[in-house]
């Protein structure tokens, strides 16, 4: 992988100043009924739980909710961001790390968060490492992590290369200046993960349409039709039961990615439970 920056540390300074701007870049899909259902696996209670790219503390607040007795820690490499934190969770512990040198002591944490962060680590098989290095034997790491083996993802680095991508714009394998990303594939972190003692419990996969299609042209018709017919009744039901069945059926394709393996490898997202040995 050629970087645009030459060294970490012009790297680190352009996401600092990147994700500060909007809190709402610091995101991803494990959050809300996808937590929970993984919460439900893994049952962490009285657990000293660490986030790795907490971002603002999304996740350990939602998690708190459900297992306020446990020890949480959160860490980001942002001191903006992990200022903020501190104010909007104060019942947790925020530190500036850096995911390839978390500087804990080995074997600290039960259970380990890393959810859209891993696949924007300057040296993605360190920071496996050193996410192994500090969790418990018998520990729970779960990650959540873009899988760019679909037609998404290998348009998105066909586009770079062809610098159709603006140099501003937060998308990036090489070409953007603010973000830097791993082309991860499900088949490469998955052997990375065993190559660091976590054996794979859960693996699955979420939004798999939007790694097969794309489907601009069609949320747009929905906009054009709702727009045509916004002070009709008889279009603003047709409008919305067009999204209504397009939800139902997302979400029937979607469960063909968790729980068979070939839509896992293409769909947009994965999600690993892993336990180390």
């Amino acid at each position: 992988m050629v970087l645009k920056y030459e060294n970490k540390a012009d790297y680190v300074k352009a996401t600092q100043k990147f994700y500060s701007s909007d809190e709402t870049l610091v995101s991803g899909p494990l959050k809300g009924r996808e937590l929970l259902r993984i919460l439900r696996k893994i049952k962490p209670k009285d657990k000293k739980i660490l986030d790795v790219g907490c971002g603002f503390g999304a996740l350990i607040e939602e998690v708190m909710l459900i297992y306020p007795r446990n020890e949480f820690i959160g860490v980001d490499i942002n001191k903006q961001i992990v200022s903020e934190a501190k104010k909007r969770v104060k019942k947790a512990d925020f530190k500036v790390r850096d995911l390839e040198n978390l500087k804990f002591k080995s074997n600290s944490f039960d259970v380990v968060f890393c959810t859209d962060t891993l696949e924007h680590a300057y040296n993605f098989e360190k920071a496996i490492r050193e996410l192994s290095r500090v969790l418990k034997k018998d520990g729970h790491l779960i990650i959540s992590i873009p899988n760019y083996f679909n037609i998404t993802g290998i348009a998105k680095i066909i586009m770079e290369e062809g610098g159709i991508y603006a140099e501003s714009s937060f998308n990036g394998f090489r070409t953007a200046p603010v973000e830097h990303e791993n082309f991860v594939t499900s088949l490469k972190i998955r052997k990375l993960l065993k190559n660091n003692k976590l054996k794979i419990k859960h693996y699955e996969g979420i939004e798999l349409l939007g790694g097969i299609i794309p489907f601009a042209g069609l949320f747009y018709t929905w906009y054009l039709i709702g727009k045509k017919f916004k002070d009709n009744s008889v279009g603003r039901i047709f409008f919305f039961a067009i999204g209504d069945l397009a939800e139902v059926i997302f979400t029937t394709v979607d469960l063909f990615s968790k729980y068979f393996y070939p839509f896992k490898l293409i769909a947009l997202h994965n999600i690993y439970i892993c336990k180390k040995k």
